[in-house]
């Protein structure tokens, strides 16, 4: 099996790079709903909206057990198999294999010559082509996709090298989780840095600023979303606006191209007096701003509003970067949030509290208490909070800081951002438990998880625990 790590390479033209994705991505791109609550056309015709992608199968037998979408109108509840072209379904010998029977929808990249396909019982399958599904932008970012790194390991339970760690060396081990870390916020430098090569830094933070709000849930539709509405729109908007109106027409431009305005959305139920003015008036502003934007929307139901945390409330993530932006829509960002990482003079210095009181400049208003339009909570919640934020600052901000270094020849700036990585705190995710797991308590005790740590024991588990390759697993030469 390929390697699900790998940084896929922009072609001559988007559809030509999103071709370059394999299996293993467009699986990805199903488990996670990339392309759910949007209606899409079969080969032959017919509406399909995907409701749940199904139980991932990684043994013998279809990709996906009952998934549901709505075909034609109808609810269909049945397999999805997916391949790169509709020639593999051929290729594999589904066509004479009945445990592909129950397939109803075959998903693949593309078909250049669309071939029609069948099961062992003679019943069409209705097909379904990514590359047919979006624009440009959204292919060109798409494309750039690192698969992987929202799936989790059939295998959790554990691992054959658990018992074998008990006589591991910590050092060793660190170690090697560092030089992996490295290696991937170098291949973060990478991405970001191509996509610096098209649309310049600051619209890179931009849409990094976005992606980090999004939370694991919508940060590919948050980003989609920052591409279409880009900084360079929002600015031209907001200088000739209100100082006083500014937030509200931000806020109006990003909700209503997400169609998460309370009528375009069927996830906010009754409103409340409160949230019924605001409501209002963000629907009056989205109104004038509704032709200057254009044809920059998002599909209904393509940002996902349910199974969160209220803190991961697609609205209210949107409203704080609303209201970041309405404040410092005439500065540079990258200059702006440059400066915290500029005035490190202690090694061991963290800009987390000063890219935070940047980020939080500005007050909460109506979202102070609210996660919705329907009713306030005794609870309020920061617009940025600290673990969100060292998210931003080691996904975004520490790459883009890197490929700048690295283009000005600056090794002395290399060197301190490199320390801030490994200091930078990182919070506990399923990859680090997984891998934390298998340690003995006098190894997983001495090990503080920083981010370039974290990331580290994330490459190793893309590479190695995910596809269960133990017996090549590059841990054995460390225990």
């Amino acid at each position: 099996m390929a390697s699900v790590n790998n940084i896929i390479q922009f072609q001559a033209t988007p559809r030509e790079a999103v071709r370059a994705l394999n299996e293993t991505h467009l699986q990805n791109l199903w488990h996670e709903m990339f392309i759910g609550g949007r209606v899409i056309y079969s080969d032959t015709g017919h509406s399909v909206k995907i409701i749940s992608p199904g139980r991932w199968n990684r043994g013998a037998g279809p990709d996906f057990i009952n998934s549901r979408f709505i075909y034609d109108g109808k609810e269909v509840t049945g397999d999805v198999e997916i391949h790169k072209t509709p020639e593999e379904w051929y290729q594999h010998l589904h066509h004479t294999d009945p445990a592909y029977d129950n397939v109803r929808l075959h998903f693949s990249l593309s078909a250049v010559k669309p071939e029609r396909i069948r099961n062992s019982a003679g019943r069409l399958v209705p097909q379904i082509f990514l590359d047919t599904m979006f624009s440009d932008e959204m292919l060109k970012i798409i494309s750039d996709y690192r698969s992987g790194e929202n799936c989790f390991s059939p295998y959790w339970q554990n691992l054959e090298c658990r018992y074998d760690f008990k006589k591991t060396d910590p050092m060793k081990l660190t170690d090697y989780f560092f030089l992996k870390g490295k290696e991937r916020i170098a291949g973060k430098m990478e991405r970001l840095g191509r996509r610096i090569g098209e649309a310049g830094y600051e619209q890179v933070i931009y849409e990094g600023l976005f992606e980090s709000a999004g939370y694991t849930v919508n940060k590919h539709q948050f980003l989609l979303l920052a591409a279409s509405v880009n900084m360079k729109t929002l600015r031209e908007i907001l200088q000739w606006t209100n100082p006083d109106e500014r937030r509200l027409t931000a806020e109006a431009m990003f909700l209503g191209a997400a169609r998460l305005l309370p009528d375009q959305s069927a996830a906010d139920g009754d409103l409340d007096l409160e949230g019924s003015i605001w409501a209002r008036d963000l629907h009056a502003k989205w109104r004038k701003l509704r032709p200057i934007i254009g044809d920059s929307l998002l599909e209904p139901g393509f940002i996902r509003t349910s199974g969160q945390r209220p803190a991961a409330s697609p609205a209210r993530s949107l409203a704080a970067i609303a209201g970041f932006l309405s404040v410092n829509f005439d500065r540079n960002l990258f200059t702006l949030f440059f400066k915290p990482f500029q005035d490190i003079e202690d090694d061991f210095c963290i800009p987390t509290d000063s890219t935070c009181k940047i980020l939080n400049c500005s007050s909460p208003g109506f979202w102070s208490h609210r996660t919705n339009f329907c009713g306030r909570n005794e609870r309020s919640w920061a617009a940025f909070g600290k673990d969100r934020v060292n998210r931003f600052i080691g996904n975004i901000l520490l790459p883009v800081f890197l490929h700048y270094a690295q283009t000005r020849r600056d090794r002395h700036l290399g060197r301190k951002l490199m320390q801030t990585a490994g200091i930078l705190p990182a919070a506990h995710n399923r990859y680090t438990n997984f891998i934390f797991a298998q340690l003995p308590d006098r190894i997983s005790g001495r090990m503080r998880l920083s981010f370039i740590l974290e990331q580290g024991i994330i490459a190793h588990y893309i590479e190695n625990c995910f596809s269960n390759i133990c017996l090549d697993c590059p841990l054995k030469y460390k225990i």
